[in-house]
């Protein structure tokens, strides 16, 4: 459980916050998680070979995984110069507010 804890930390919580940032796509979010993934790892194992505790050797890998992965994402995001577009900004809008139909309805169902 302490494992998918911190491998959760480490990737899938950065691209969640990459879902609230109206200028970051696809390829920055997979770009943060493989910087997040890659981290988590080199953490781990270096702490995990230094005599540190897995638990802790765990949690270090999801902080350091976390922050790389956010910052990746971010940077890449910014580095690629694209603007907010309105479907990102009504999208952010919709999940903040809950003011959007961001799942769209089948009808057929």
């Amino acid at each position: 459980i302490v494992f998918a804890c911190a491998l959760s930390a480490a990737t899938l919580s950065p691209i969640l916050l990459l879902a609230l940032w109206p200028r970051a796509a696809q390829a920055d979010a997979l770009r943060g998680f493989c910087a997040g993934a890659g981290i988590f790892a080199l953490a781990t194992g270096a702490s995990a070979a230094n005599g540190v505790s897995i638990l802790s050797a765990l949690g270090v890998g999801g902080l350091a995984g976390f922050a790389s992965a956010l910052v990746a994402g971010l940077a890449f995001s910014l580095r690629r110069g694209a603007q907010e577009t309105r479907a990102g900004r009504m999208f952010v809008a919709g999940v903040l507010h809950g003011e959007g139909d961001l799942l769209n309805r089948d009808d057929a169902a």
